[in-house]
């Protein structure tokens, strides 16, 4: 893809509002925030990624608009160049992980956990790559950035259904699937997952998210804490063959997690620890 930077936009007098991030105008389109509010000379630079091929003008010319009506009172006077998107991301501290044939996931900065760092992250990278099939229907619970999700999207998923508490981490996904060129699989649900709650992983997965079937996969990258009393919801919507990747755990709560998983009819295939952080499959 590539990136153009819009530059000569005339303030209006009096304080005015920096631009925020971009309007996601045009198919593929997502956006970050320029240098800086404005200038001495009253100009304004703004970044604004398009994935895929350059964007139109029918593109650029709908970008303006949203711009304009995001920023009342600020006379714009566009000038489109081309700019080096991908050096730009990186100099934001844009993370970008290799996932074998797949390529690379790319994160981009943000609040929500979920850039490659933990050790719990990379441990679960590992067996998504080995686990997730061509077509696969796969959940992300507690899903931060969406990092779980969408590398399980880029090895191949066809249906990811992202659940995140934090309406900012459902924004994060969003904008992380785009950039990966992947939002057409990936479903960000902005859900508390509760035991006994209405749960978004019981739909079937769910006709809202055009999601049909149980599950094949369930990643839940949690603490134990939230994990135990959770694991009943988790089990019951997996497929027969389908696999729980529970991670987020210490070493020490290796015993009780397998214990509650066990008594709802999860086998444990596979167990490691990590400086400390234990990573655990099931199977159904």
């Amino acid at each position: 893809g590539g990136a153009r930077e819009i530059g000569r936009v005339g303030r209006a007098p009096g304080p005015q509002p920096g631009p925020g991030p971009g309007s996601g105008a045009g198919p593929g389109s997502g956006a970050g925030p320029g240098s800086g509010p404005g200038s001495r000379d009253g100009r304004v630079r703004a970044v604004f990624l398009f994935l895929g091929s350059p964007p139109t003008h029918r593109e650029l010319e709908a970008l303006e608009v949203a711009v304009a009506g995001a920023l009342p009172g600020v006379s714009l006077d566009p000038a489109w160049e081309p700019f080096d998107g991908e050096a730009w991301l990186e100099a934001r501290g844009m993370t970008s992980l290799p996932l074998g044939d797949a390529g690379h996931l790319r994160i981009l900065p943000g609040v929500a956990f979920g850039d490659g760092a933990h050790p719990t992250t990379r441990r679960c990278l590992a067996e998504l790559e080995e686990r997730v099939t061509p077509g696969a229907r796969i959940a992300d619970v507690g899903a931060g950035s969406g990092i779980l999700g969408l590398a399980a999207a880029l090895l191949g998923a066809t249906h990811v259904l992202a659940v995140e508490m934090d309406p900012a981490g459902c924004l994060e996904v969003e904008a992380n699937a785009r950039l990966n060129g992947v939002e057409e699989r990936v479903w960000a649900a902005r859900a508390e997952v509760r035991p006994g709650a209405a749960s978004p992983l019981a739909k079937g997965p769910g006709s809202r998210y055009g999601i049909t079937g149980s599950w094949d996969g369930i990643a839940a990258n949690l603490e134990a804490g939230i994990l135990l009393p959770l694991l009943p919801d988790l089990a019951a919507p997996l497929a027969s063959g389908g696999w729980l990747l529970a991670s987020g755990l210490l070493a020490s709560e290796r015993d009780a997690v397998v214990g509650a998983a066990g008594a709802q009819g999860l086998r444990l295939d596979r167990a490691h620890v990590d400086d400390g952080w234990c990573t655990l499959v099931f199977v159904r």
